[in-house]
């Protein structure tokens, strides 16, 4: 990183660097148990569609489950009237460049990308090609005063896609602090169709017909594979791949 900072020739954009290195060298980091984030300085603030598929393969290369996937740039913002106008002396309180963090910035991808094979990587290949990464990132300026000047460096957030954590299971009690939440509310089940009766109610049955549409929405997903009774409950992995049908 030294040597990067070193290549910075403009002493208020190498300032706004050092002050923020330890954002931008940050490797990688576990949220918790689904979440964890993977940090890449950008050599010499240049990126390329092959410098990031390199990174997301190293990723793909790491995950033992299905993944969600997302990035962002972390970058420096300069002023087109700073230079020239005394403005660069940080000690006189003058204009001084602005380095945007990748967790504060737009994601790349709008939705993110679900990966549950290689042929996901390829997939995301190509949505990144048809791309203009540059300029998605300028039209993140404050206003047309400042421009994009160095990229420092790209976060990629992974949200694992564990296949076995069900939603909704009849075998799992809540927390007493969280029934008596008057932000949630408590379906009574006999079965596993949790899941389907949020599903249900967000889609705007009532309160009392949760359970009979919450029913239909599952023999509408299930057919023949799940009887009431023996359904465990939902899972991620599950949903994903039959999601078509809940539409």
């Amino acid at each position: 990183m030294n040597s990067m900072m070193e290549e910075i020739e403009d002493p208020a954009v190498r300032r706004t660097f050092r002050r923020h290195m330890h954002a931008i060298i940050r490797r990688h980091a576990v949220i918790n148990r689904l979440q964890e984030v993977f940090n890449f300085p950008l050599l010499n603030g240049q990126v390329s569609l092959e410098i990031l598929m390199q990174m997301v393969e190293d990723i793909f290369n790491l995950q033992s489950h299905p993944f969600h996937l997302n990035l962002a740039f972390g970058f420096v913002l300069d002023r087109v009237d700073r230079h020239g106008n005394g403005d660069d002396d940080e000690e006189d309180g003058g204009i001084q460049p602005r380095y945007f963090h990748p967790y504060r910035n737009t994601h790349v991808l709008n939705n993110g990308i679900r990966i549950f094979s290689y042929r996901d990587v390829v997939r995301l290949r190509s949505m990144l090609e048809k791309m203009a990464l540059v300029e998605s990132l300028e039209s993140q300026r404050p206003d047309t005063k400042w421009f994009l000047r160095l990229l420092t460096n790209v976060r990629y957030v992974v949200t694992k896609l564990n296949p076995s954590v069900p939603l909704g299971c009849l075998r799992v009690n809540l927390p007493v602090f969280l029934k008596r939440k008057h932000t949630l509310i408590d379906f009574p089940s006999s079965n596993s169709l949790c899941f389907f009766n949020c599903l249900a109610y967000h889609k705007g049955s009532r309160r009392n017909q949760v359970q009979r549409d919450g029913l239909k929405y599952f023999s509408t997903w299930a057919g023949d594979r799940w009887d009431v009774d023996d359904f465990p409950g939902a899972t991620v992995l599950i949903l994903m791949i039959w999601k078509g049908c809940l539409r």
